[in-house]
Parts: C-alpha cells; structure tokens; sequence
C-alpha cells in the first residue's frame, strides 16, 4: 500500500531532541550540527487501529522554524535533497504538511515531482470544510438569519461567487464587495433575478466588512475585524494569516473523521490533525483523489466531490478550526448566543 510522510508543525527539531534524552547532555550548538546533518527525521508511524497497518510516516525538519508568525526554511537545498532521499528509500509518493505552501518554493516542489512525490495541497480541503462547517453554521442561526447583516469580500471570484449563491437565500442584507465592478454588478443582478435580494456592490474593503454580523473572506485584507465578528476564512490560508485570526468566532478550515482510525504515539497539534486527517481521506478514496487532482474551485465542482464523497464515505465536518484550536457546534451555539444583544434580535 502507498504510503505517505506528514512533516511536523515547525519546531526548530525541539521535538528530535526531546524524543532522545541522550541530547540534553550535550551542548546546543552540537545537538544543531548533529540534527541538520541528519535532516527530515521519522518521529513516528500512523497506523490503522483495527490493521496495525503502517499507513504513513511523520517527521520533522530540524531547519525549519516558526519565527514571528512566519516559516523560515534553513539549508533549504540540503535539506530537500535529503527528504528526497529518505522518501525515495522508503518508496513514499505522498508528502503532506500543515501550510505547505509556506514550507516548499516551486523550485522545490518541482524537484520532488521529479522524484515522483507529489506534494498535496490541502487548502482544498480548508475551503471545501468551511463551506460545509457554513451550511451547518446557518442551522444554528437560523432565527437570526433575517436580522443579520453580511459582508462577503472578493465576490468577484469563484468561491466569492459560491458564498453568494449559498447565502443569498437565506439573509435580507447583503453587501458584495471586490475589485471587478462589472463582475460584481453581474453577480448582484442574477443575485437579484434568482432570489429577490437586492445586494450592495462596493469596491472598498471597508465598507464591505463595516458594521457586519457575518463576513465571508476569499482573500486575506490589511483592515481589522472586530473578535466577535463570525467571520469565515475561505481562501489558501498561509501561516502568516493566523495572526489576522485573533476572535474566537474567526474559522478558516472545518475538520473531519478521517476514513479509517488513526493511531501514533505523538500528540499531534491542531494543523497536524487537520492535516492528518485530510491526507488519510485523500489516501483513501480513489475517485474523490483524482477528483481533486483535476476539478477547479467552484460551485459546481465542490456540489459534485460532495455528491462523490457523500456516496463512498461519512463525509461530514465535526469541528471548525481556529487559531485557538477546535470548536465543537454545539461549544459555538453556547459561546455565540451568550451574548444577550444577539438574543434580542430574534422576533
């Protein structure tokens, strides 16, 4: 069976060292030399819990570090040199990682391609999560629905267009913001033709978002968002974004029961879960694999996997995901409506 390598959250190789107490006797600057020689280390197997069948491998990168929101990748030739040679020995196709767009160049990622490992991009999976985390999201508030107000920035876009159609429905206020003016004015108009709702167009970010009780992002904006706006990331997510996500109703990914129980000995953080999770279902689902190699981001695509993920699999997303963690639904419906100017709004 194929497996696949999951790289860690960067560490600094904190988690190499722990694992071998033998490290704290000696002196930091050669614990360094040591692990940088040695390169991407295995730190553990994910096993299926009923098989005990290794399904893939988790490792760490000694010279890669979380510095100031942002990743930075030390020796970075060497060290993908090295990564490949461990991959290539151990015959690993797949390499997947928390915010792997921050961690690979394209030169890098093309060398792994040379080297017949394809590197998965699972912001897919983040964008298709929050819309299905957003349907569940409209259940709990369905008797706030009519009072609340929506900002959704870059409706110009593919997934801007799919909030529209998704939300449109369902609220009285809506405002469309972006920078394509003809595109947008399209939007409103068949907006307008298909459920009655008379949307707002505006080309500022500001006034979008302005006043909001529920903002919709498909790119990631300079202005601030007030901590208990629900707000929903809906776009690639990079490491640097996280800091942007400081409320506890600001998501950017939805999580889901992967396909089959996985076990490892490590304790795996909150990007290393969903990460985790996502590459198992990817794994193991043939047809919903070559489906996200190949289909575009939009409405009907996304209607089509979920269809195609539906039939094979308990497709369903059971947490949503913050920079603070995981939330459960039912821990949103009680922090949301604790808020009583929110209860006197429903009639």
């Amino acid at each position: 069976m194929e497996k696949f390598a999951l790289i860690m959250f960067p560490d600094s190789g904190a988690s190499i060292i722990n694992r071998h107490k033998i490290f704290n006797r000696f002196p930091k600057q050669f614990i360094k030399v040591c692990t940088c020689i040695k390169g991407a280390t295995r730190m553990d197997a994910v096993l299926d819990r009923n098989s005990q069948i290794e399904l893939g491998y988790i490792y760490n990168i000694p010279t890669l570090h979380y510095v100031n929101e942002g990743f930075i990748f030390d020796d970075r030739q060497r060290q993908i040199k090295l990564l490949i040679k461990e991959l290539s020995k151990l015959e690993i196709k797949l390499v997947s990682a928390p915010f792997i767009a921050d961690i690979f160049e394209e030169e890098d990622i093309e060398r792994l391609h040379f080297n017949d490992i394809h590197v998965l991009d699972l912001n897919f999976f983040h964008i298709l999560t929050m819309y299905m985390a957003g349907m569940e999201l409209l259940k709990i508030l369905k008797r706030q629905l009519p009072y609340m107000n929506v900002g959704i920035w870059r409706g110009d876009t593919q997934i801007g267009e799919l909030w529209v159609s998704i939300l449109a429905p369902y609220f009285n206020n809506m405002t469309i913001g972006g920078f394509d003016r003809y595109r947008l004015d399209s939007l409103s108009h068949r907006t307008l033709k298909e459920t009655g709702l008379s949307c707002e167009v505006t080309n500022e970010v500001e006034r979008c978002i302005k006043g909001k009780d529920l903002i919709i992002l498909t790119e990631a904006i300079e202005v601030p968002i007030r901590e208990d706006i629900l707000s929903l990331f809906s776009y690639p997510i990079n490491v640097g974004d996280l800091k942007n996500m400081s409320g506890k109703f600001m998501f950017c990914s939805g999580i889901v029961d992967p396909c089959c129980r996985p076990v490892t000995d490590m304790v795996l953080n909150t990007w290393e879960r969903l990460a985790l999770n996502h590459t198992l279902f990817y794994m193991l689902n043939g047809s919903c694999r070559q489906f996200i190699d190949l289909a575009e981001w939009n409405y009907e695509n996304i209607k089509k996997f979920l269809n195609t993920a539906c039939y094979l699999h308990s497709f369903s997303v059971k947490k949503l995901v913050s920079s603070f963690g995981t939330m459960t639904y039912d821990r949103f419906r009680m922090l949301y409506f604790n808020n009583t100017t929110r209860s006197k709004k429903v009639g």
